[in-house]
C-alpha cells in the first residue's frame, strides 16, 4: 500500500511538471516568457549546479517544508524555469542564506559590466549636448529681449507720431486762445502757424541752397542756424513756451524713460479750459513730460508743412546706470579723506545762504528733428526750457510717419563707446532672423528701423540718402587709435593684419584709408569684406568671372597638412551664375571631378533636356549614356547643437542630351514595370513565408497544449 504522503507528493510532482511544461512552451511561442535559473541548495562549488522547478508556495508555509517540495527529485530535467510573481518573496527567503554564505565568501570588487566606458562616454555627450542647447536657448532668450525693446520703443514712437497728427488735437491747438490784461483774446497758435509758414515757403526757394553735413541745434533760447527753417522753428517754439511750460517738480529719470506712462486724453482736457480761465499774463500750463512739448511742436508743424521727426534715445539699463552705493562707514570716510582738495571745501563753506546752488537740467529722451531745405539737412530741435536733450544713449532713433533711422552716430560724442552696448552686426543673428542674407553686414538696429519704414515717397529718399551719408561721416569723425592692439577689436577700424582667413579689405583706397599706425594701413571697418571659394560663390548663385586673379590663396589649415591650397575670390569678382553649355566635343560638361550638371534655379541650355524622375540616373548609367546628376542647390544639415554638417548637393534627375532623352525616357518606363512586377512578387514570397511560419508556431502550441496540459488534467500522459 503506498503511504498517502507518496502518492500526494507524486501528483503535485505530476501537476507541476505539466503545468510548467505548458507555460514554458506557451510563452517561448509567444516570446514573453521570463526565465531565471535556480541552484539547488545541496548543490557543491565547482558542479554544475542542478534546477529545481520552483511553484506557488503558500504565504504561510515554512521554510523546510518549500525547500522540501523544491527536492531534486521533483523533477531534474528543465534547465530552465519561470519564476512566477506570487514564489518571488519565497525564492527570496529560501535562498537568502545561501547567498550571504557565498557573498562573505568572496572579497572580491563587482566586476564592471561590458561596455560601461561607452555608456559613460554617451552619458558625457549627452551633457554636453544640454550644456550646449542650455547656452544656445539662453542667448536666444538674450537676444529676443533686447530685441523686444527696441521694437516696443519704435512701435510706441510711431503710435504718438501718428496721434500727434490727429485732426482734433490740431483743431484745439490752433483754436486754443489766450487772455491779456486790458485786451481781447488772441490765437498764439494761430497767428504762429502763420507766421512759420511764410518764413518756410521762403525757404523754399533754390537759390538759397547751401548744403551742409554739419549738425546744428534750434533750442527755445537760441538759433544756431540763422536761416529761413529755423526762423520758422523758432517762431513755433516761442508760441509753445509761451503757453506751456515743464513742471520742475518732474524727475531727471522720469524724462529719460521712453517707457514713462502717458495719460490718455490729458492734452485734450488742458486745451479745452474755456476763455476767459486759460492761460494769463505770467501764468503758464504745467505739463508732466517733455513728450507732451514734442507732441504739441509735431501738431502744429504739420499744417505749417515742415518735415518734422521724433526723436527716442534709449538708454542702457538701469543696472548699467546706477551707481555702485558704498556704505555708510565707506561714504563717511571719503567724505572726510584728507585728499579732498581744500578749495572745494573753501567753495562748500563761502556759500550765502539763499543762494541758489547751479545745478544740471535734467535730460529728456524726447526732442525733435527737422529737415531744412536750404542745408540739406535735418535741423534738432529741442522744444523743452527746463531740460536738455539726452546724449550718449547706445541706441537713438529718429521716427516720422513712413521711416525710421537709427541716428545715434549724431548724438553721441564717441559711437565706438556705445557700440559694446549695443547688438553689434546682424551676421551674428542669423539664428533669429532667417531671411537675413550671406552678405548683409547691417547693424541689428538698422534691421529693425527698416522694417518700421514703409511707403517712402520721392522726398523720404532722397532725405534718407542724404542722412546716411552724414551719419557715416560722424561714426568714423573720432580719432583713430595709436596702437595695433587697440585696433585688433575696434568696431569702427581695423588693420588687414587682424583679419580671418575668409575675410580681405576692398577697396582699398582713399574712402576707406584713415591712416597708418606701425606701418601698418588702418581702414574702416565696413570695407571689411568676406571671401569665398568659387565653389562657395556657386552656392550663393554667383560663379567666378572667367580670367579673375584670386584676391590671396590660404594654406591648408594644420589639421590637414597635405590639402590643397584654396584659392579666394571677392563678389566685385563674380557675376550671377549660368548653366554651361556642350563642349566642342558635344559632351556634357561636368563639374569638377564630380558626375554633376550644375543647374541651380536656372533652365538647361540649348541641346541639353532635364528629366527629373526618381531612380533615373540607374537606368542612364546601364544605358551608358552620357548624363550630368541635376543639382538644383546645397544645403547642410544640423548634426547636434553644436555641429552642422558640410554642404550637400540637391539632386532632382539628370541632364541628358536632347537626342537621348527619348530613349532613356523609354528605358526608364519600362525599368519601373519590371520592378514594380519584381517588388510585388516579393511582397507575395514573404506574405506566404510570415503565413507559413504562424501555422507551424499554432500547430505546435495546440499540439505542446494537447499533450502536457489537457492530459495531466485526466492523469495520463501522452507516451511515445
Amino acid at each position: 500500500m503506498v503511504p498517502p504522503q507518496m502518492n500526494k507528493l507524486e501528483t503535485n510532482t505530476a501537476y507541476t511538471l505539466t503545468a510548467a511544461a505548458a507555460v514554458n512552451v506557451d510563452g517561448y511561442l509567444r516570446n514573453v516568457s521570463s526565465r531565471a535559473r535556480v541552484p539547488v541548495p545541496s548543490g557543491g562549488r565547482g558542479t554544475r549546479r542542478r534546477c529545481a522547478m520552483v511553484v506557488a508556495a503558500g504565504d504561510g508555509q515554512a521554510k523546510s517544508d518549500f525547500i522540501s517540495e523544491c527536492s531534486p527529485a521533483a523533477d531534474d530535467e528543465w534547465d530552465e524555469v519561470v519564476l512566477l510573481n506570487t514564489v518571488a518573496s519565497a525564492v527570496g527567503m529560501c535562498f537568502n542564506k545561501d547567498k550571504l554564505r557565498h557573498s562573505t565568501r568572496s572579497s572580491l570588487p563587482p566586476v564592471t559590466q561590458w561596455g560601461a566606458h561607452i555608456t559613460q562616454r554617451q552619458q558625457m555627450f549627452e551633457q554636453q549636448q544640454l550644456l550646449a542647447a542650455k547656452r544656445r536657448t539662453e542667448r536666444m532668450a538674450r537676444t529676443a529681449e533686447e530685441v523686444s525693446n527696441l521694437v516696443f520703443a519704435l512701435l510706441r514712437g510711431n503710435l504718438i507720431v501718428r496721434e500727434s497728427r490727429h485732426p482734433k488735437l490740431v483743431r484745439h491747438l490752433l483754436r486754443f486762445r489766450t487772455a491779456k490784461e486790458n485786451t481781447l483774446s488772441s490765437y498764439p497758435f494761430l497767428i504762429a502757424a502763420r507766421e512759420a509758414k511764410e518764413h518756410y515757403r521762403r525757404g523754399l526757394n533754390p537759390d538759397l541752397r547751401a548744403p551742409s553735413l554739419t549738425p546744428c541745434w534750434v533750442t527755445a533760447n537760441k538759433d544756431g542756424v540763422g536761416n529761413y527753417t529755423s526762423a520758422s522753428i523758432t517762431t513755433l517754439l516761442r508760441a509753445l513756451n509761451s503757453v506751456f511750460g515743464l513742471d520742475h517738480t518732474v524727475e531727471s529719470d522720469v524724462l529719460s524713460d521712453w517707457a514713462v506712462t502717458l495719460k490718455p486724453g490729458y492734452l485734450i482736457r488742458k486745451l479745452s479750459i474755456p476763455y476767459p480761465s486759460s492761460v494769463d499774463s505770467g501764468d503758464k500750463i504745467l505739463l508732466h513730460h517733455s513728450l507732451y512739448m514734442c507732441v504739441i511742436f509735431l501738431a502744429l508743424a504739420h499744417p505749417v508743412g515742415l518735415s518734422c521727426r521724433l526723436v527716442m534715445a534709449i538708454r542702457k539699463r538701469q543696472s548699467q546706470d546706477t551707481p555702485v552705493s558704498l556704505p555708510d562707514g565707506q561714504a563717511q570716510q571719503a567724505v572726510m579723506s584728507i585728499f579732498c582738495s581744500s578749495r572745494k571745501k573753501r567753495q562748500r563753506d563761502t556759500t550765502k545762504e539763499g543762494e541758489e546752488v547751479s545745478r544740471k537740467l535734467p535730460l529728456s529722451c524726447f526732442w525733435l528733428e527737422v529737415w531744412c531745405p536750404q542745408k540739406q539737412s535735418f535741423i534738432s530741435v529741442n522744444p523743452t526750457e527746463g531740460c536738455s536733450a539726452l546724449f550718449g544713449a547706445p541706441y537713438t532713433f529718429s521716427i516720422g510717419g513712413d521711416v525710421t533711422v537709427d541716428v545715434s552716430p549724431r548724438y553721441t560724442m564717441k559711437y565706438s563707446s556705445a557700440f559694446p552696448y549695443r547688438l553689434g552686426r546682424c551676421d551674428k543673428y542669423r539664428f533669429f532672423w532667417k531671411h537675413i542674407g550671406w552678405n548683409d553686414t547691417r547693424e541689428a538696429s538698422e534691421i529693425i528701423a527698416d522694417c518700421f519704414s514703409r511707403d517712402l515717397t520721392r522726398a523720404s529718399r532722397e532725405q534718407q540718402a542724404r542722412e546716411r551719408k552724414q551719419l557715416q561721416s560722424l561714426t568714423y569723425a573720432e580719432e583713430v587709435p595709436k596702437t595695433i592692439t587697440a585696433l585688433r577689436k575696434h568696431p569702427l577700424f581695423v588693420v588687414e593684419s587682424a583679419l580671418a582667413r575668409f575675410e580681405g579689405i576692398y577697396p582699398k583706397d582713399c574712402t576707406t584709408i584713415v591712416g597708418q599706425v606701425k606701418g601698418q594701413v588702418v581702414f574702416k571697418r565696413f570695407a571689411v569684406v568676406r571671401l569665398r571659394s568659387r565653389d562657395g560663390w556657386l552656392r550663393e548663385g554667383l560663379s567666378v568671372v572667367a580670367g579673375a586673379e584670386p584676391y590671396k590663396v590660404i594654406p591648408p589649415p594644420p589639421s590637414r597638412p597635405l590639402g590643397r591650397s584654396c584659392a579666394l575670390f571677392g563678389i566685385w569678382q563674380t557675376q550671377p551664375f549660368s548653366p554651361e553649355p556642350l563642349q566642342n566635343d558635344g559632351s556634357i560638361p561636368k563639374h569638377g571631378n564630380t558626375n554633376w550638371y550644375i543647374l541651380l534655379d536656372k533652365p538647361p541650355l540649348a541641346g541639353l533636356v532635364h528629366i527629373s524622375r526618381p531612380n533615373i540616373a540607374r537606368v542612364a548609367r546601364r544605358m551608358e549614356v552620357d548624363f550630368g546628376v541635376a543639382v538644383r542647390g546645397f544645403k547642410r544639415r544640423r548634426l547636434n547643437e553644436c555641429r552642422v554638417s558640410g554642404w550637400e548637393a540637391v539632386t532632382d534627375g539628370i541632364v541628358v542630351k536632347e537626342s537621348d532623352a527619348s530613349k532613356v525616357v523609354r528605358a526608364y518606363e519600362e525599368w519601373t514595370r519590371l520592378v514594380e512586377e519584381q517588388e510585388a512578387a516579393r511582397r507575395k514570397q514573404r506574405a506566404n513565408r510570415l503565413w507559413l511560419h504562424f501555422a507551424q508556431r499554432l500547430l505546435a502550441h495546440l499540439r505542446v497544449r494537447q499533450q502536457y496540459l489537457e492530459g495531466a488534467s485526466h492523469g495520463a500522459l501522452a507516451t511515445v
